[in-house]
């Protein structure tokens, strides 16, 4: 199977070998109608874009959603800091590895983008891993057909519990349209709950569980890449699973927020209007 595949939807399914130059575009160009169609195409056919040269100000990725749509509040706030310590007071501030997950899998609906700005870079490590939930699952589909059957049809819960919330959702980890099309992938092993199924169900469904896993990091789906400060990367969350590949060694200061592709493909449309 190649490494790019391209779907009748227009939607381009990708693995390692991800072009990363060719889902790029410079922010500086964003006040451009066609550099602004072209960056949130991006999203809406891989799932994911990058933007180059975006200015290293605090809070400056809550601007670059100003260009298309409206930031998800969330109990974290506007935005949230990414950020590792030299010397760390604080577990959260730790430079630890991350497996490939998507956010917010306990709340409905899921924010549908998110969005990670780096302003401090480490000097060694702090990779980011990336895989398209999409691509795996096609794989799981024609390789391991009845993994991927207990995958798509098993319902399960998802929790976030602190002082202030109580957030809980439920929904499988591979969810798919009324036409068998996958349209959502949930992978989240700390929010997941207690799987409650019959007792001779569980081991299939562990199987399955593994089989997906194991494919998404897999040297076919996983790509990795170093966010450098000025970087801005936006994927859609229900899509493309995002990760920690190796422990940042020094400082490194990402911020992240959630927005919504209502208003991505919204503003796409407003544009080819105007033209």
């Amino acid at each position: 199977m190649s490494h790019t595949t391209n779907t009748d939807e227009g939607m381009t399914l990708w693995g390692s070998q991800l072009d990363q130059a060719a889902v790029s575009v410079d922010y500086r160009d964003l006040d451009k109608p066609e550099s602004k169609y072209q960056w949130l195409n991006h999203v809406n056919t891989h799932g994911i874009a990058f933007l180059h040269h975006v200015p290293n100000h605090d809070q400056q990725l809550l601007e670059v959603v100003d260009k298309f749509g409206y930031v998800r509040e969330t109990n974290y706030g506007k935005y949230f800091e990414v950020i590792t310590k030299e010397n760390p007071e604080n577990l959260a501030f730790t430079p630890k590895p991350l497996s490939l997950h998507t956010d917010n899998p306990y709340r409905h609906p899921v924010p549908s983008l998110q969005l990670l700005h780096c302003l401090v870079a480490a000097p060694e490590g702090g990779i980011t891993a990336l895989a398209d939930g999409f691509y795996a699952a096609q794989i799981v589909k024609e390789q391991y057909k009845h993994h991927f059957d207990m995958l798509n049809r098993t319902i399960l819960s998802y929790r976030f519990k602190s002082a202030e919330v109580d957030l809980q959702s439920s929904g499988s980890i591979i969810e798919t349209d009324t036409q068998g099309k996958v349209t959502k992938v949930r992978i989240n092993n700390r929010s997941i709950q207690t799987i409650r199924l019959p007792f001779n169900e569980q081991r299939a469904f562990y199987e399955a569980y593994q089989c997906f896993m194991e494919v998404l990091h897999s040297e076919e789906c996983k790509f990795t890449c170093k966010l450098e400060p000025g970087e801005l990367m936006m994927f859609d969350n229900e899509r493309v699973l995002h990760g920690r590949e190796v422990a940042a060694i020094g400082e490194r200061h990402l911020q992240g927020c959630y927005a919504d592709k209502d208003s991505l493909l919204s503003t796409m449309r407003t544009i080819q209007g105007e033209r």
